[in-house]
């Protein structure tokens, strides 16, 4: 419904391996706990987002880096929300270097 809404083709999990993309969002806590939510050799992308996070970076996080794809982790998209509600809650520019330097004990 969201990629509609926004207007850009979406597909199910299950229809995804073989299939061609430019940008894969895994936007559910699978992965967060080592599952698997899909194999290296079905990566057919150029981009993975993946929202999940945790102590260690979730196996898609690693099979795409694995291939070489732009990856976006979990991390990554906690410290832009965290820089975008700081500039607008106080309408100054966030500090996003020392945001992102205080998610490291956890990456």
């Amino acid at each position: 419904k969201t990629a509609r809404a926004i207007g850009v083709a979406s597909a199910p999990l299950p229809a995804l391996p073989g299939a061609r993309w430019d940008v894969l969002v895994q936007a559910t806590p699978a992965g967060r706990n080592g599952e698997e939510v899909l194999h290296r050799r079905h990566l057919g992308g150029l981009v993975v987002l993946d929202a999940a996070y945790g102590a260690e970076p979730t196996p898609l996080v690693v099979a795409a880096r694995a291939r070489g794809l732009a990856v976006v982790d979990g991390f990554d998209l906690l410290a832009a929300q965290a820089a975008l509600q700081f500039e607008r809650l106080t309408g100054r520019p966030a500090p996003s270097e020392a945001m992102a330097s205080a998610l490291e004990p956890w990456r």
